[in-house]
C-alpha cells in the first residue's frame, strides 16, 4: 500500500483508532461511538490505507495492535491531546461563560463542595448548562484527557500527569461522627478504648482509599467487629448515627449537620488533599475559570476548621 497525502486523513480516523485501542475490540468501540460495527471497521480501513500500514491483527474474533500500531498509538494520543489544547485556548475567547460544562467528581465532593458554586455558577450565568457525572477518579482523570470532560474534583493522591494543571482546595481528615445528643461525649480525641466500648455503623463499600485505611486501623486494633453495620452511602451512616445506632467515622468536610458532632480519632494520622484538576491551557475558558473562582471562595478554610 501507498500512502495518501496526509491532509486526507480525517481527524475522526484517528480518534476512532484511539477508541478502539482503549475499548479492546471494535464491537465495545462502535457502542461507545454509537456507530454500527461495520462502520467503524471502514473507518479503521481507511486509516489504514491513507497511513499505508496495518494497525491491527485479527486474533480470533478479537484485534489486536499490530507492531506498527503499538508504535504511533502514543503518537496518535499527544496529537489528539494537542488538537483538545487548539479547541480549550479557542474556547477561552468566548465573552462569557456559556455553552456546556462537563464535571467529574467522587459523590461526596459534588454534594458538599461543588453544590453551592454550581448553584451561584448557573444563576449568574443563564447561558451555561452543567453536567455532572460521579465515577471513580483514575477513569475520569482519563476522560479528562481526552477532552470527555473540562473539569474533575477528587479526594486523594492527585495525579501527577504533567498535561493537567492541578489545585488543592483543601484537606479531609477521617473524625468520629456522633449524635449531638448523645450521652458523655468525649470533649478530645477519640481513643481507640473509646471506640471499642462504641457501636459503628461504617461505610462498606471497597476501593475508596480513605475508607479502605480507616478499615485498615479498625483491623489493626481489632475493632473492626464492631461495625454491626456497613453502608456504601454516607447520608444513610449519619442517618443511622441520628437514629441512635452507634458513631460512624467519616471525612470531616462531609459532616455540616448540626445535629451531629465530630471529634478527631487518635492514632489514625491520615491526610489527604480535596484537588480540582484541568487540562493545562483550558483555565482560560470562562466556564472553567468562574467555577474554579467560585469553589475556592466556598471552600472553607482547613486552618480554621475546628472540631466541636
Amino acid at each position: 500500500m501507498q500512502p495518501t497525502d496526509l491532509s486526507q486523513i480525517d481527524l475522526n480516523l484517528l480518534h476512532t483508532f484511539r477508541v478502539v485501542v482503549d475499548e479492546g475490540g471494535v464491537g465495545r468501540a462502535a457502542r461507545v461511538l454509537k456507530r454500527t460495527q461495520p462502520a467503524i471497521t471502514n473507518r479503521i480501513q481507511q486509516l489504514e490505507d491513507a497511513l499505508g500500514v496495518k494497525l491491527f491483527e485479527r486474533i480470533g474474533r478479537g484485534v489486536a495492535l499490530s507492531t506498527v500500531g503499538r508504535a504511533i498509538e502514543g503518537r496518535v494520543r499527544e496529537v489528539l491531546a494537542g488538537l483538545q489544547e487548539i479547541l480549550d485556548r479557542a474556547h477561552a475567547a468566548i465573552e462569557k461563560p456559556a455553552g456546556l460544562l462537563r464535571l467529574g467528581a467522587l459523590p461526596t465532593v459534588s454534594a458538599y463542595r461543588l453544590v453551592p458554586a454550581i448553584t451561584q455558577l448557573l444563576a449568574d450565568w443563564p447561558d451555561l448548562r452543567v453536567q455532572l457525572r460521579h465515577g471513580l477518579t483514575q477513569p475520569q482523570v482519563q476522560e479528562l484527557l481526552e477532552g470527555k470532560l473540562d473539569v474533575v474534583f477528587s479526594v486523594g493522591p492527585p495525579p501527577g500527569d504533567p498535561r493537567l494543571r492541578v489545585e488543592t482546595l483543601g484537606l479531609a481528615r477521617p473524625v468520629v461522627v456522633f449524635r449531638a445528643s448523645a450521652r458523655s461525649l468525649p470533649r478530645g480525641p477519640v481513643t481507640v478504648a473509646r471506640l471499642a466500648s462504641s457501636n459503628l455503623v461504617l461505610f462498606g463499600r471497597e476501593g475508596d482509599l480513605f475508607f479502605d485505611a480507616v478499615w485498615e486501623f479498625l483491623e489493626g486494633h481489632r475493632l473492626d467487629h464492631r461495625a454491626r453495620i456497613q453502608v456504601g452511602h454516607i447520608q444513610t451512616l449519619k442517618a443511622l448515627v441520628l437514629a441512635g445506632c452507634g458513631a460512624t467515622i467519616l471525612p470531616d468536610y462531609t459532616v455540616v449537620e448540626p445535629r451531629l458532632v465530630t471529634r478527631p480519632l487518635q492514632g489514625l494520622h491520615l491526610v489527604h488533599p480535596i484537588w480540582m484538576a484541568t487540562r493545562a491551557g483550558s483555565e482560560g475558558i470562562p466556564a472553567v475559570a468562574e467555577l474554579a473562582r467560585r469553589v475556592r471562595i466556598l471552600v472553607p478554610n482547613r486552618k480554621r476548621d475546628k472540631h466541636g
